[in-house]
């Protein structure tokens, strides 16, 4: 929606943590069929884990997430204008590429664990950015519900983002678009269907926001654990260093 009222986000370092439930499916549905192909196989999957590096499985998570936010971009765009953070993790997962495949002093387990797990905070922060964002917004619905469909200068950041909250009825979503549509227009917005939205539509929003901002914090907590169990198979994954395995 190009030159509408009240603008775009000129630009955001957000991502939207709603990739993790899919990532973590996705990581489920490869454990079971990678059991099932090393019953049938064992050498093909075993010369593959051979070449892997705990860093790999880091970026593959992180690609994971990369890609999510490209397949849904145009819808997130209305929400995040420029998604800065997306082309950041895109440019840093072909930094890893390269770092990966080039015979370089850098190219080492240890150097792209450390890189990949930083990625991952960096992914970890963008993604409790996005939660703050939408705390912003929901508390914006629910303390100031006329400012946020004032015709004259509406707050449409809440209004936007209800169109990404999750299992929103068909018809409170249909709702939204109107208002949207007619806030950012250039004609006066029709004051029957504005309080028609705030009385019948807004505590379903309001509701949605409540339920979703649950979840985003509890994928939040989740890749945040995620996090910290690779760091600790990391730590107690090496043999201690001999002077300290010979009492010094």
């Amino acid at each position: 929606m190009e030159g509408v009222r009240g603008g775009l986000p000129p630009g955001s370092l957000s991502l939207i943590p709603t990739f993790v439930l899919w990532a973590a499916i996705a990581g489920a549905l490869v454990l079971i069929g990678g059991s099932a192909a090393w019953l049938v196989a064992p050498a093909p999957l075993r010369r593959l884990l051979g070449r892997l590096w705990p860093a790999d499985l880091v970026a593959l998570w992180l690609a994971y997430a990369a890609a999510y936010h490209l397949a849904f971009l145009d819808a997130f765009r209305l929400v995040l204008g420029r998604p800065w953070a997306v082309w950041l993790l895109c440019g840093a997962l072909g930094g890893y590429v390269l770092l990966r495949r080039l015979p370089t002093p850098l190219r080492r387990p240890d150097v792209l664990f450390v890189l990949a797990v930083t990625l991952w905070a960096g992914v970890l922060a963008a993604g409790w950015r996005y939660v703050a964002e939408v705390e912003r917004d929901a508390a914006l619905l629910a303390e100031q519900p006329r400012a946020v469909l004032d015709a004259a200068a509406p707050r449409l950041e809440p209004l936007r983002r209800a169109l990404l909250l999750t299992r929103l009825e068909p018809e409170a979503r249909a709702a939204t678009v109107q208002v949207l549509r007619q806030l950012e227009g250039s004609a006066p917005a029709d004051e029957d269907t504005l309080t028609v939205y705030r009385l019948g539509h807004l505590p379903r929003v309001r509701e949605h926001y409540r339920l979703d901002l649950a979840k985003l914090r509890t994928y939040q907590w989740v890749q945040a654990g995620l996090l910290a169990v690779a760091l600790l198979l990391w730590a107690f994954g090496h043999p201690p260093p001999r002077d300290a395995a010979d009492g010094g």
